[in-house]
């Protein structure tokens, strides 16, 4: 998973709460629906710098879905920065392990 913790997640969205609230609820519902031991990571960006293109964290490698861990990561996360979305769905996208081979022992990419 990708979320954006850019600045403007601390604003508004409409309903009283803020978009980060909204997002924390969104990465929620998706984790209680995924099976267990599901291959699952976190990246985040826009979290650690009040401007640049290049912030985005991997917080949580790909490796079965710990829920408990990944809730905890998500309301750690706290809105900062810029938009930096380039840049970010490249390095998720090398975030996720190999695809197995015939004898790679059945390991799951995503």
């Amino acid at each position: 998973m990708v979320l954006d913790s850019s600045g403007s997640m601390a604003d508004d969205d409409g309903s009283g709460s803020t978009r980060m609230e909204a997002a924390r609820a969104a990465v929620s519902t998706v984790e209680d629906t995924l099976p267990d031991g599901y291959p699952t990571g976190l990246r985040v960006y826009g979290a650690d710098r009040a401007s640049g293109c290049s912030d985005t964290r991997l917080v949580r490698p790909v490796r079965p879905l710990d829920r408990d861990a990944m809730k905890r990561a998500v309301d750690g996360v706290r809105p900062k920065g810029d938009t930096s979305i380039g840049l970010s769905p490249h390095k998720a996208a090398k975030d996720c392990p190999s695809p197995p081979t015939a004898h790679s022992g059945g390991v799951r990419s995503c």
